[in-house]
């Protein structure tokens, strides 16, 4: 909470206390539409969003007025309370990766991870593109002694880019008696789920599709005997039942004995399978590609919650050649990234700081497929 000292100018439409700076007395004379409900001389996003328990004081969609409650940048997600919150913003030569969430411990960086690289988060959010082996290292982002982790409900989200079209794994967390506590990994046109060491499969999930080198938000919620994949912001396939039966057969799932309910103190790698705690690791199995904004709640968000957070990462940006978040500048963070955003040339997305290294990137001469670009 910002001190009374650092005053943020009053909210759109909302006449500041009186007594706040930059206050008048036609100021306050006129309607109020927030109080000053918690006492710190500013009338702000903390009073007059309900759900926001703690003012950010970062002005994420550069509108004047540094307020959690915009309804643009990742301050949506963050009111919604996650236990984690990588934005992955960091620059190229640091360790830690930052959580944002509430529980207090920050991740690290791990083998060859690129940094700093082209972001989904308006308007200056960073990325990473993990390029998986190098040197006997693989590359992830790692959480030793998680202090605390989602029991029977949980949402894992995530953007992600990556032509790789083989089995890659997102999310790995691992107890020493429970190596895949939590999974999600993909595997060509499924999605494998692990919960307590039991494996479900996503069936009717369009997954291959998010392997085509565009930026693709990724939600998965679930609660107790059921689960739902969201891509884009939009449900996909039918809901995913967690319960005794429904286990993957194999050798590969432990049978479902009663109500599932995962457990604090294991390791949670980001990018990586663990086939031994914090090892086991095979290329095979890795994330090839960007990673951003990685988020995890104890509870299941609503389907329009997914949906608030997917359309305020990139503030509403639409490759329509308009400027939709009125921040002065157009299509952010989209160029080349899908085929209604079309570039022009490699050169372009290079010239206009999109570039996310070499990869698969959208062309004007060929919307229809993604072309290789080499930065």
């Amino acid at each position: 909470m910002q001190s009374s000292s650092a005053l943020t100018p009053a909210l759109p439409g909302v006449a500041p206390p009186s007594g706040a700076a930059g206050s008048s007395s036609a100021a306050s004379a006129g309607p109020v539409a927030c109080a000053d409900d918690d006492g710190d001389g500013l009338c702000n996003d903390v009073d007059a969003c309900r759900e926001v328990q703690q003012d950010d004081g970062a002005d994420v969609d550069r509108d004047g007025v540094p307020d959690a409650c915009d309804r643009c940048g990742i301050s949506v997600a963050l009111a919604l309370g996650p236990l984690f919150y990588f934005p992955l913003d960091e620059a190229g030569s640091a360790e830690e990766a930052i959580n944002l969430g509430r529980v207090r411990q920050n991740a690290r960086y791990v083998g060859p991870v690129t940094r700093n690289q082209l972001g989904v988060s308006d308007p200056d959010g960073r990325a990473v593109h993990l390029r998986g082996e190098q040197d006997g290292q693989f590359s992830s982002v790692t959480l030793l002694n998680v202090a605390e982790f989602p029991g029977t409900a949980l949402t894992a989200m995530f953007w992600v880019r990556t032509s790789k079209t083989s089995t890659f794994t997102v999310v790995s967390y691992g107890l020493a008696t429970s190596l895949n506590e939590l999974g999600i990994i993909f595997e060509g046109a499924t999605i494998r789920v692990t919960l307590n060491s039991s494996a479900f499969i996503g069936s009717g999930l369009d997954a291959q599709a998010l392997a085509d080198g565009a930026w693709h938000h990724v939600a998965f919620s679930w609660q107790g005997a059921s689960g739902q994949f969201y891509f884009d912001g939009a449900p996909a396939g039918p809901a995913l039942a967690t319960v005794a039966g429904a286990e993957e057969t194999g050798g590969r799932s432990i049978p479902v004995t009663g109500p599932l309910a995962l457990r604090p103190g294991g390791v949670l790698v980001l990018g990586q399978e663990q086939d031994s705690l914090n090892g086991g690791f095979d290329v095979a199995q890795a994330l090839l590609g960007g990673l951003d904004e990685v988020a995890i709640y104890d509870r299941a968000l609503s389907a329009g919650e997914i949906r608030s957070i997917f359309e305020a990462t990139t503030c509403g940006e639409r490759c329509d050649g308009e400027d939709n978040d009125g921040d002065g500048r157009i299509d952010e963070g989209l160029l080349g990234t899908g085929p209604a955003c079309a570039a022009s040339s490699c050169q372009a997305i290079l010239d206009a700081g999109q570039a996310f290294g070499t990869g698969q990137y959208h062309l004007a001469s060929s919307p229809g497929a993604p072309v290789t670009c080499t930065f």
